[in-house]
């Protein structure tokens, strides 16, 4: 009886301990996604008006939230593509201080669908279990 109440402790742990680190990846994903939507509406903005007076400001947050993410999200996601991820970012940030607009769109395309891919591969979810 007493392996059954440890097993089924060591099952609860477990899962739970699963779904907060979901929730975390859920919650910091979204928010890195939304800076970098709204670096990409800033930046068409620039575009058309000629100023890039925020592009820069809301680049290097990104780089700083991603640095503060990166770390909880190594212990759960492959190194890889954080690798990928963390190049793409600076890519953007580089081509922001360059005003290179045309660039940073295209890579903040590219890091948009590599974070939300992480968020879609890690979720919890059937197919991603089989």
């Amino acid at each position: 009886m007493r392996e059954i109440i440890g097993i089924i402790i060591i099952i609860t742990i477990v899962s739970g301990a699963s779904f907060a680190l979901q929730s975390y990846l859920d919650k910091t994903s979204d928010e890195i996604l939304s800076k970098l939507n709204n670096l990409k509406d800033e930046i068409r903005q620039a575009i058309d008006t000629n100023s890039n007076s925020e592009t820069a400001k809301i680049s290097n947050e990104i780089v700083a939230k991603w640095e503060e993410i990166s770390e909880i999200w190594s212990t759960i996601v492959v190194h890889q593509e954080l690798d990928s991820i963390k190049l793409s970012i600076l890519e953007v940030n580089g081509a922001v201080e360059a005003g290179s607009f045309d660039d940073a769109l295209e890579e903040i395309d590219k890091t948009i669908f590599l974070a939300g891919h992480i968020k879609e591969k890690e979720s919890f979810r059937l197919k991603n279990i089989f």
